[in-house]
């Protein structure tokens, strides 16, 4: 089975729904996986920020690298049904986790821009909407391609000392 997190092997015994009927060796198999996968993560970020010069406001651009190294994964099988009505699984389909499939490390860019606030010489406000990017493949496996983006805003309080 081909999954965002890579191929996972999957054995099922399926019998017909109806024990008077026969099943033919044409008789298609489809069925409908749900999967559900966390990964975690502890990222390095190196940044670049430039700050335009003002008296109280302030242009904020920032942008770099995210070095992702991944401490763990969970791939979960919750459920399995069979989209031929003629074929039915049992009723309680192991849970099972998948092999690795994730790449132990990965880099990801940042690009943001916003507004800063001076309060006084030493804080400031911050309001930044930021965009970050996969650069590299996530899977271990050529054949998957598959990237993550998220979109946010950092909202932060600044001391300078």
């Amino acid at each position: 089975m081909n999954t965002p997190t890579g191929v996972v092997a999957l054995a099922l015994a399926a019998e017909p729904s109806n024990s008077s009927q026969s099943i033919g060796e044409e008789e298609s198999l489809a069925f409908e996986v749900t999967t559900a996968q966390k990964a975690n993560y502890i990222s390095l970020p190196i940044l670049l920020q430039y700050q335009s010069p003002g008296k109280r406001f302030h242009f904020i651009a920032k942008g770099g690298l995210l070095i992702n190294f991944l401490l763990d994964e969970d791939f979960q099988i919750s459920t399995v049904n069979s989209l031929n009505p003629k074929l039915q699984l049992p009723p309680n389909i192991p849970s099972m986790s998948a092999q690795e499939s994730l790449n132990s490390a990965t880099v990801d860019y940042w690009l943001g821009a916003g507004l800063a606030y001076d309060l006084n010489s030493n804080m400031s406000l911050s309001l930044e909407p930021t965009f970050l990017k996969t650069f590299s493949r996530q899977n271990i496996q050529n054949t998957l391609q598959s990237s993550n983006y998220a979109l946010g805003i950092n909202a932060g309080l600044t001391l300078n000392f």
